[in-house]
């Protein structure tokens, strides 16, 4: 790995660069349409509601990043009666989420460097091409040093 010596970080954490909201709505449409099933407002409104919650548990340190991710899914289709497999439809929904790569293509357009946390190891089909691309924070410090 190249190391560049940069004195500033830029880091997109209330979707200043990235609208993670429009990504996340574009991504849920994209895998209800993968899924061809109907995702209607109320549907949307439940999935964000479910979402917050679990995310507040990880915070509070109750469920794990992973247990989340693997849950989410599965959680949201039984309260519809469906019994699915859910860490194979989050897998779905996370590449229809990594889709929404807009700072990546910004910084290519402006020829900043940018850095892909990517800790699924999803694969990049769009056409964002990340400086770096990394699968844990503490590779930062390879990085900047």
């Amino acid at each position: 790995m190249i190391v560049l010596p940069y004195t500033t970080l830029l880091f997109d954490i209330d979707d200043t660069i990235l609208d993670f909201q429009a990504s996340e709505k574009r991504a849920l449409e994209k895998l209800f349409m993968h899924l061809n099933r109907p995702l209607t407002s109320e549907i949307a409104n439940y999935y964000r509601q479910l979402n917050a919650t679990l995310w507040q548990h990880y915070e509070k340190g109750n469920v794990t990043r992973n247990q989340l991710l693997n849950s989410r899914f599965t959680l949201f289709f039984r309260h519809f009666g469906e019994d699915i497999d859910g860490a194979s439809i989050e897998k779905q929904y996370r590449s229809f989420l990594a889709e929404g790569h807009d700072q990546i293509l910004g910084a290519n357009t402006y020829g900043l460097d940018s850095v892909w946390f990517n800790p699924a190891h999803l694969h990049n089909s769009t056409p964002a091409e990340p400086t770096f691309e990394i699968d844990s924070l503490t590779t930062l410090k390879t990085i900047v040093n």
